[in-house]
């Protein structure tokens, strides 16, 4: 169902969407009410199946955290599961910068969603949530099997067979499966790229993701994510505060950090992949993937794992600005 089918059976006019902002996973319609206010129209990306588990899972995260006194977090107006669209009071704003008073607002956030958890208050497991290393290693085998798809020679014999080989080499090092003890609340997708800062107010979005997870698995993803920009200093910070003001231990977060920068290097590359003109190329070009986000996500792995006093407060962009290829 496109935009203007679905403003129709909403009974609103084309006329009355004033901005459209496309997001990885969904687009953001703005759209002036009646009344004179504005709504975000939330429209999710993807199969039927995908965008009704988005929506019934972020529907369900907004309800929780809002029944439990959260105040930064979209206010949900309707959801209408037949059309897979939410909408919610819309929030003028722009994402905030990458700088302490950000930072600041990410530990607290992450503090209260622990506490929140360590209350015994109920939710389910984050999609893709990770309480092992051997359910990380799950994961990156589920997603080299999507890869698969993509018939690039290369892909398979390469980029496929090093991340196998990487796995077999993290299982050298770690002979037995690692458990990921303290568990949280996670946003799952944690960053300045879903926050919004609107006069002196913080605000997060996109629940899409939201559950129940491991300490290293959250803060694993958010030192990798590609889009993380925050200094040193700020990472350090995250890690010290974090740590000194919950139950989390991090001793486990380098093995966690090798295993999930591998699975990085699976959705860096599938998403390549699925970029308009680039999938004929891939088939034939062995260089798109050899000057890719992935392998550089395979170079952090070599780096941190040869190393036996590994820089753990480094986030993937900051190694990326660092280390020459």
């Amino acid at each position: 169902m496109n935009q203007n089918e679905i403003l129709n059976r909403l009974r609103l006019n084309p006329d009355q969407v004033d901005a459209r902002i496309d997001g990885g996973n969904s687009v953001v319609l703005k759209v002036k009410l009646m009344n004179e206010t504005f709504s975000a129209l939330k429209i999710y990306k993807g199969s039927s199946e995908r965008v009704e588990r988005m929506l019934v899972r972020e529907s369900k995260a907004l309800i929780f955290l809002e029944k439990e006194g959260f105040s930064n977090i979209p206010k949900l107006l309707e959801v209408r599961n037949d059309l897979g669209v939410l909408a919610y009071k819309w929030i003028e704003g722009e994402p905030p910068c990458a700088d302490k008073n950000t930072m600041n607002q990410i530990i607290s956030m992450c503090l209260n969603l622990h506490q929140l958890q360590n209350a015994g208050k109920a939710f389910e497991n984050a999609i893709d949530s990770a309480f092992s290393s051997d359910q990380i290693i799950g994961q990156i085998y589920e997603r080299l099997e999507r890869l698969k798809i993509y018939s690039s020679a290369y892909l398979k014999k390469n980029l496929i067979q090093l991340i196998l080989e990487k796995i077999q080499q993290f299982k050298r090092e770690y002979k037995q499966n690692i458990v990921f003890t303290t568990h949280t609340f996670s946003i799952s997708d944690l960053g300045i790229h879903n926050m919004l800062l609107t006069q002196n107010s913080y605000f997060f979005i996109d629940f899409e993701f939201f559950g129940r997870d491991s300490f290293e698995k959250m803060i694993g993803d958010f030192l990798l994510h590609p889009r993380n920009t925050f200094s040193k200093a700020e990472v350090e910070d995250y890690i010290s505060r974090i740590s000194s003001e919950s139950t989390w231990d991090y001793n486990n977060l380098k093995p966690a950090l090798l295993l999930l920068s591998l699975k990085w290097a699976t959705i860096t590359a599938e998403r390549l992949a699925k970029e308009k003109n680039k999938i004929s190329a891939l088939t034939k070009n062995s260089f798109i993937i050899r000057n890719s986000l992935s392998e550089i996500y395979l170079n952090f792995f070599e780096v941190l794992m040869s190393t036996n006093s590994p820089n753990l407060n480094l986030t993937f962009r900051q190694f990326m600005n660092k280390v020459k290829f």
